[in-house]
C-alpha cells in the first residue's frame, strides 16, 4: 500500500542510530566515487523524503572519497565540485575528501584554461605528490600550477606568455601537448 502525502515512513519510526547504520551501508563505498564533468548522480535514496536527505547528506559526502577526473585536463568539473562543496558546507556542515586526477588525452587549451582559473584563485591544481606525479610532464604541469598562483598579481595576458613558454617545454617532453584544440574538447 502507498503511502499518502502526510504519513510518515515506518523507516523513519526507527532510531536514529540504526537509520545511520542502513544509510551507510547503503551509501558508502570501498573505493572513491569518480566524479566528471558529464557524470555524477547522486544516489537515490538521497531524494527519497527531505528528512533522509538532510540525515544521510553528511554520510555519503563526508565519509566517502571522491576522485575528480580532469578528462583532458578539462577544469570544469572541479569548478562543479567546488560549487557543490561550498554549498554542502553552508547547508550541512560536511567537508568532501575529493582528490584531483586528471585522464584522456593532453589538451593544452584545456590545461592553459585550467591555469587561467587556478590565477585567478577560483580553482586549485593537484596537490603535490598525489598520486603517480613522478614523470618529467607533471613535474613541469606542477611547476605552471605553482607559477601561476605566484603570479596571480600580474594581469592574466602576462602570465598567459609564461606560461606558453612552459607549453614548449612540454612539447619538447610529450609530443602529445603539440596539437592544439579547443577548451573542453
Amino acid at each position: 500500500m502507498a503511502q499518502t502525502a502526510g504519513t510518515t515512513s515506518r523507516f523513519l519510526e526507527l532510531p536514529g542510530e540504526l537509520r545511520n547504520r542502513i544509510y551507510r551501508l547503503a551509501l558508502l563505498s570501498d573505493n572513491a566515487i569518480p566524479v566528471t564533468a558529464q557524470h555524477f548522480q547522486e544516489p537515490d535514496l538521497l531524494h527519497a523524503c527531505k528528512q533522509v536527505r538532510r540525515e544521510a547528506m553528511s554520510i555519503f559526502y563526508g565519509e566517502n572519497e571522491f576522485d575528480v577526473l580532469h578528462i583532458g585536463f578539462d577544469s570544469a568539473v572541479q569548478i562543479k565540485m567546488l560549487e557543490k562543496e561550498v554549498k554542502l558546507r553552508d547547508e550541512y556542515k560536511v567537508p568532501i575528501k575529493w582528490f584531483i586526477c586528471t585522464r584522456g588525452p593532453r589538451n593544452w587549451a584545456n590545461l592553459l584554461t585550467w591555469l587561467k582559473h587556478i590565477h585567478r584563485g577560483t580553482v586549485l591544481g593537484w596537490v603535490a605528490g598525489q598520486g603517480a606525479r613522478s614523470s618529467a610532464e607533471f613535474a613541469i604541469v606542477d611547476e605552471m600550477f605553482d607559477t601561476c598562483e605566484d603570479l596571480n598579481d600580474l594581469p592574466w595576458e602576462r602570465v598567459a606568455g609564461v606560461m606558453e613558454r612552459f607549453h614548449k617545454i612540454l612539447v619538447g617532453v610529450s609530443g602529445s601537448w603539440a596539437a592544439v584544440e579547443e577548451a573542453g574538447g
